[in-house]
């Protein structure tokens, strides 16, 4: 008979392998919320049960494989829901994170069992290979919810990818194919999982919207079969990590000290293959089948996310265009469109009370925008390509910022990075012309600064939906008329847009 446990006999439900699939064929196959949830509670059981380390090693790969088909569907409705309470939002993002950190959490304390020369562990010795692809794909999986989620990355995640990969290493495993899951397409080796891992983690995803985080993270999977990890520098080599350190990678701009711990990674081919593809989307208008998206996702944000991963995995890192001065000072923030109208005309809005607004503590400034500090939990607003308009302390002017990057420090604490796109913006009063016909509706834009005879081309900021393709806009200043022909959308948020206009001036009738 299979001694199953190291001391006593235990009741556990999982002690037995066939109850075991029993209970994993009764997970609710409709509810994938209350399935993952069920299923990282079963994890955390049986890593506190004595199990000798292969029952416990059966079960891991079983409560894995169980959970695949619903972490995509909750995935992929998660990334694509266009308006979640805060309550379900917070729900859905606990069951996948909390399925792939208990999962993580599992395969990798059965690697240090082995390791550590626990009883019975030896057992494992011809599954490292699978049991290091599992650990690396579940912590690569983990790091991507927190990205989306903008952090805090914990620093675990890394020191265990680097505990794995250096054990996968020393076992000579790391580029060793396995499937990794029966009955799906596709080879692994610990060496891709955790360069999945760097190659997320160097791709700045903090400046993207969920949904591109995801398209990012799908988009790396197509791309590391064609990279190394060597623990030597090479002439293209472009980051550096060191896996005992517990510490994520950095560019080789910056050069280690020696270690035997540090690996080099060059991605300047995963950027050439990426700018070859983003421009074969552009002339073809099809995505490459290659990519492996499918019909997923629509061409527009993985063609944008293409270009973004092949600068920020490019030789040369992107060059910021304006210096940054280090400053403290107060800022008054006040969200979205309708926030910005409040603030730039108040004596016209009936609602104006100013509670809408927040005050951040501005870091540094420069002449492209500010980097700030929330030093609260974040509202739900605060958001990649939210609209904001901000205020220094002291001044009276207000400014026009598009929110570009989120770091979240802390559970209560986050680094915001605003763009400034307007720095004197002006309400102005329109009307909506298609053709020859002149709307009788008026509607509010923002200009990005007042209209000036002679100008030829301006920036207006409108709410989302106003604007339609082969429409003017008419507005009234100073005895002129002007026209707006909008040529391109330069930004889009949830509720504005931001338009570049020709503009035509002709005297008021």
């Amino acid at each position: 008979m299979l001694k199953i446990f190291t001391g006593a006999k235990h009741d556990h439900p999982m002690a037995d392998l066939k109850e075991a699939r029993r209970l994993v064929a009764e997970l609710p196959s409709g509810d994938p919320i209350k399935a993952l949830e069920e299923l990282a509670h079963w994890f955390e059981s049986i890593r506190a049960e004595p199990f000798v380390p292969a029952h416990r090693a059966q079960l891991a790969l079983l409560l894995d494989e169980a959970g695949q088909s619903a972490a995509r569907r909750l995935g992929r409705e998660y990334v694509a829901a266009q308006r979640l309470s805060k309550v379900q939002e917070i729900r859905w993002w606990n069951a996948l994170n909390g399925f792939w950190r208990e999962s993580a959490q599992t395969f990798v304390d059965l690697l240090k069992a082995f390791e550590a020369g626990e009883k019975g562990a030896d057992a494992l010795k011809s599954s490292v290979g699978l049991l290091a692809v599992r650990a690396l794909r579940a912590l690569a999986t983990q790091m991507k919810w927190l990205y989306i989620r903008y952090g805090p990355l914990e620093q675990s995640v890394w020191g265990m990818a680097g505990g794995v990969m250096g054990l996968a290493e020393w076992r000579k495993v790391a580029r060793a194919p396995v499937q990794v899951y029966a009955g799906i397409a596709g080879d692994s080796t610990p060496e891709q999982e955790f360069l999945r891992m760097v190659l997320l983690s160097v791709s700045s995803p903090d400046s993207l919207l969920p949904l591109e985080v995801d398209i990012a993270d799908r988009l790396i999977a197509a791309f590391v079969p064609g990279l190394v990890v060597t623990p030597t520098p090479q002439s293209e080599s472009t980051y550096w990590i060191d896996i005992a350190a517990g510490s994520p990678p950095l560019r080789h701009a910056r050069p280690p000290e020696k270690a035997t711990t540090v690996r080099y990674i060059s991605t300047a081919p995963a950027a050439d293959k990426a700018a070859s593809h983003q421009e074969a989307i552009v002339r073809s208008r099809a995505i490459p089948a290659e990519l492996g998206l499918g019909d997923a996702y629509e061409l527009g944000p993985v063609a944008e996310v293409l270009a973004h991963l092949a600068t920020q995995w490019s030789a040369h890192p992107p060059a910021r265009r304006h210096e940054r001065h280090r400053v403290k000072a107060r800022l008054t923030v006040a969200p979205g469109f309708d926030g910005a109208l409040d603030m730039l005309q108040p004596d016209a809005s009936l609602a104006f009370t100013g509670e809408g607004t927040e005050s951040w503590i501005v870091e540094n400034v420069s002449a492209g925008g500010f980097g700030a500090v929330v030093t609260q939990a974040p509202r739900d607003w605060v958001k990649i390509d939210g609209l904001l308009a901000l205020q220094p302390e002291g001044g009276t002017n207000w400014v026009l910022g598009v929110i570009r990057r989120i770091t979240r420090e802390a559970v209560n604490q986050a680094g915001i990075g605003i763009q400034t796109i307007a720095r004197a913006p002006t309400p102005v009063e329109m009307r909506v012309q298609a053709g020859n016909v002149l709307g009788l509706d008026s509607e509010i834009g923002i200009l990005a600064a007042p209209l000036r005879p002679g100008d030829r081309e301006t920036r207006l900021v409108t709410r989302a939906g106003v604007h339609a393709p082969g429409q003017g806009l008419v507005l009234e200043s100073d005895g002129r008329q002007y026209v707006l022909s909008p040529k391109a959308v330069a930004e889009r948020g949830a509720d504005y847009e931001l338009l570049d206009c020709n503009v035509m001036m002709r005297e008021a009738g």
